[in-house]
């Protein structure tokens, strides 16, 4: 999976980039590991909601333009 976690949600209303401040952390990880940190940060809220956002991924280059797929849709 990969995921997003940043310390404002505003930032979803933004284009995303990886070297903005406001970005704590990106990448892979594990569903069990990203479920945990949903849990400890956002109360388990999701993958759309909150602090930490993150989607499911297939495929070896499936992280590539990771930065769009948080953006709100309209």
């Amino acid at each position: 999976m990969i995921y997003v976690q940043v310390n404002s949600e505003d930032i979803f209303n933004n284009t995303l980039n990886p070297v903005d401040p406001q970005i704590l952390d990106y990448g892979r990880k594990y569903k069990s590991e990203i479920f945990d940190i949903d849990n400890d940060i956002d109360n388990g809220d999701g993958p759309n909601a909150g602090k930490l956002r993150w989607y499911v991924c297939g495929g070896v280059d499936c992280d590539e333009g990771w930065e769009s797929r948080f953006i709100i849709k309209e």
